[in-house]
C-alpha cells in the first residue's frame, strides 16, 4: 500500500504501515516530520518513506532534510509516478 500524507497535522487514526507498505510525503506533508515525532517517520522504522522533492525544496527545507531526515528518500515527480506503479492500493491522508 502506498500511503500519502499531504498535511502538515498527523492523521487522526493510528497509522501501523509494514514492511510492504511506502510512505509518501508531498504538500504540506513534508513538513510533518518537523512538527510531529511519529514513529512510522523515524530513522528506526522499516517502511520504506519518501518525500516530493520539489515540495521540500519549494518549503525552504532541503539542508534540514539532508542534514535531519537522511532516511527519508527525495524523489522527483516522475519517481512519485513510479511509486503509484509499485505500491497499490493508495491511502491519501
Amino acid at each position: 500500500m502506498l500511503i500519502t500524507l499531504s498535511h502538515n497535522t498527523p492523521p487522526n487514526a493510528p497509522l501501523m504501515p509494514s514492511v510492504q507498505d511506502a510512505i509518501l510525503l508531498w504538500q504540506s506533508g513534508v513538513t510533518l516530520p518537523l512538527n510531529a515525532r511519529l514513529e512510522y517517520l523515524s530513522e528506526n522504522c522499516q517502511t520504506p518513506c519518501f518525500a516530493l522533492h520539489d515540495d521540500v525544496l519549494a518549503r525552504g527545507l532541503l539542508s534540514h532534510y539532508r542534514r535531519h531526515f537522511p532516511h527519508i528518500t527525495l524523489i522527483s515527480m516522475d519517481e512519485m509516478v513510479q511509486l503509484t506503479e509499485r505500491y497499490f492500493p493508495q491511502l491519501a491522508l
